[in-house]
């Protein structure tokens, strides 16, 4: 609930100054439309009590694609979507029990709705909400099972830096705080970013 409200009040106080922003700037520029790809490290923020910390795997690599179409202001509205895995464990441990042996993996897959305002020259500031695929895995004494699960309540804060390269390409980097609401899981992201002026 409070991550909830903390984000109702960090989309409000987002429009209230991309508002102001769009209000202020008018540039000459025309619209187009953007892709910006990005891939690097992420690291799986929640702790699970029942598995020891030597059998957690939660550093892993992370893409993401964001689609935005630019109009001739600050404010960018668009679509985003990745593949975050999470997390994969090696074994479980019961209470009282040694670890058992067993494999597990969980991966997420956001579809967004995603604001995005340029602050300051280069730098961006980035809003994403909407469902979210969960995809799961476990594997033990030989047997497999896996599911999925939507999740409805999930948003995706980040910051970025791109550089224009040339009139079609920029460069940069993004950090990006992943919040799901389903399974409560927070997630940290270090990226790597290509935009690309697609018209």
């Amino acid at each position: 609930m409070k991550k909830c409200k903390l984000f109702l009040l960090v989309m409000f106080l987002f429009v209230s100054f991309a508002k102001t922003a769009e209000a202020q700037e008018e540039t000459k520029s025309k619209s187009s439309l953007n892709i910006m790809i990005g891939t690097g490290l992420g690291v799986y923020l929640k702790d699970l009590p029942t598995v020891p910390d030597d059998d957690i795997h939660n550093l892993k690599p992370v893409v993401s694609a964001k689609f935005y179409w630019k109009p001739p202001h600050r404010v960018q509205l668009g679509f985003e979507t990745g593949y975050y895995p999470l997390y994969s464990t090696t074994a479980i441990q019961y209470e009282g029990e040694e670890p058992v042996d067993a494999k597990s993996q969980t991966t997420a897959l956001p579809l967004m709705i995603n604001v995005d305002l340029r602050v300051w020259k280069d730098w961006h500031i980035a809003i994403g909400t909407g469902p979210t695929m969960l995809f799961s895995s476990t594997e033990f004494m030989g047997d497999k099972a896996s599911s999925t699960v939507l999740s409805a309540a999930n948003f995706i804060i980040s910051t970025s830096y791109l550089y224009p390269l040339t009139d079609r390409f920029c460069l940069g980097g993004e950090v990006s705080y992943f919040y799901i609401g389903k399974t409560v899981d927070s997630h940290l992201s270090f990226k790597a970013s290509l935009s690309y002026r697609l018209f």
